[in-house]
């Protein structure tokens, strides 16, 4: 009774959980499944630049940065419009033996500047440059993201055809292996032969899983410099060759370069008008001025409140004589940092043309390691033939044939991997040149 009773109990509990299980189930479903289908993007390399500049987070951000400084903008301008003070006060004082009063107080006056040593206009042009040094920025920017985003396609590509490389060397060490098992039962090869393709066989799967890593974080990548979902399934629309033209395709200027710099020349020009600036700061400030003032008792000596309002039009000089040795000091400090980035500009300009020429003679090394590989594979083609032939015919035993796969995909390999970047170098150079 006790067994039957403990049985009871267990068919009860299974039957709970079973029901419990079919309830959140149903209340709360894959969210992967109810998600529905992630959005494929087809991207050709050409569109690269336009998806670059529309949907780039990075690249949108530099842009409103740009939008930003051009509204600060206009100060010369705007330095000429009046400027008007208005002041009101309510008080409550005693004065003396006389009575405790509560008087108000107020005044408005309008004022505009005639002359400001120039300064205005400096600050101005300061401003101007300003814009234009986050302008070169944003394009350097872009450039940057550019050619991120074209190392990521091509590297998609090259793991996409990576992929299917291994898994046709999967299929094929499954037809040697089952060769193999053939000559094993006829009595012509022994059991480690098979061994000989199964531990291929799990070394190829092994790698074709990596591959599947690697592919899924480059298509990420790329999604991230498109503006796109992690989860969207960008598929690049080319195939990975190298182009014979590709000298032509490349030839450029110095000037078509220069925009990496651009930063620091427009930095070097406001480094010189804040030098002028503050080399201008002692100057003096003239405006015209005109007010109304109503006093109350506190405020004045009339005690007739007829009296205690007044009106005044004129003009005013102000200096800041104190401050001479100060803007001095600051206006030599500013044209020794405008010698340092003219120092840096020279640099970088040598260094940017150093990389891209380094970048062209890379570029002509991985063209001719691109057909010595094609060559090679030709080879390899040919050897892993010739090893399959003299192995049906006893000749060569499993570890060759082996041998002659492994040989036949290391070379297929090596030649997709030049393929792949021979087209990251030239994207770099592209990028650099801003195409």
């Amino acid at each position: 009774m006790v067994i039957r009773g403990i049985s009871s109990t267990l068919v009860l509990l299974v039957a709970s959980t079973g029901l419990l299980t079919a309830r959140i189930a149903h209340a709360d479903p894959d969210p992967a499944k109810s998600a529905g289908p992630a959005r494929t993007l087809k991207v050709k390399f050409d569109d690269l630049p336009r998806l670059i500049g529309e949907k780039n987070n990075r690249v949108k951000s530099a842009t409103l940065s740009v939008e930003a400084q051009k509204n600060r903008e206009g100060t010369l301008g705007r330095s000429f419009l009046p400027k008007l003070e208005v002041g009101a006060a309510f008080e409550s004082f005693k004065q003396g033996a006389r009575e405790a009063r509560s008087q108000p107080t107020y005044g408005a006056e309008l004022s505009v500047s005639l002359f400001n040593g120039f300064k205005d206009q400096l600050e101005n042009d300061r401003r101007k440059t300003v814009t234009a040094e986050r302008n070169s920025t944003a394009q350097i920017t872009k450039a940057d993201e550019l050619q991120k985003a074209r190392a990521a396609f091509w590297r998609i590509i090259h793991t996409r055809q990576k992929k299917l490389l291994l898994a046709e060397a999967i299929k094929t060490n499954e037809t040697n292996q089952k060769s193999a098992e053939r000559r094993i039962r006829s009595g012509v090869a022994t059991n480690s032969d098979r061994l000989e393709f199964e531990m291929r066989s799990v070394n190829l799967e092994r790698d074709l899983a990596a591959t599947e890593l690697e592919l899924s974080e480059h298509r990420r990548n790329l999604a991230i410099f498109l503006g796109e979902s992690l989860e969207a399934q960008v598929e690049p629309e080319a195939t990975l060759e190298h182009q014979h033209s590709w000298q032509a395709e490349l030839q450029h200027t110095e000037t078509e370069h220069e925009f990496q710099i651009q930063n620091l020349i427009n930095r070097h020009k406001e480094v010189e008008i804040v030098s002028k600036i503050e080399s201008r700061r002692p100057l003096p400030q003239i405006e015209a001025f005109a007010g109304y003032y109503q006093f109350n008792e506190r405020g004045s000596d009339r005690i007739v409140e007829d009296e205690r309002h007044e009106s005044v039009v004129g003009l005013r000089l102000k200096m800041q004589i104190g401050d001479f040795w100060e803007s001095r000091k600051q206006s030599q400090s500013a044209r020794i940092e405008a010698q340092a980035l003219q120092n840096e500009i020279d640099h970088q300009r040598l260094e940017i043309e150093s990389h891209i020429v380094t970048e062209m003679n890379e570029l002509s090394f991985l063209h001719g390691q691109v057909h010595a590989a094609e060559e090679n594979v030709k080879r390899a083609i040919r050897y892993y033939q010739l090893t399959q032939n003299e192995y049906a015919r006893g000749v060569k035993n499993s570890p060759d044939v082996v041998g002659a796969s492994d040989r036949l995909l290391e070379n297929q390999l090596l030649e997709l991997g030049l393929l792949r970047d021979f087209q990251i170098s030239r994207s770099h150079v592209l990028s650099k040149l801003g195409r």
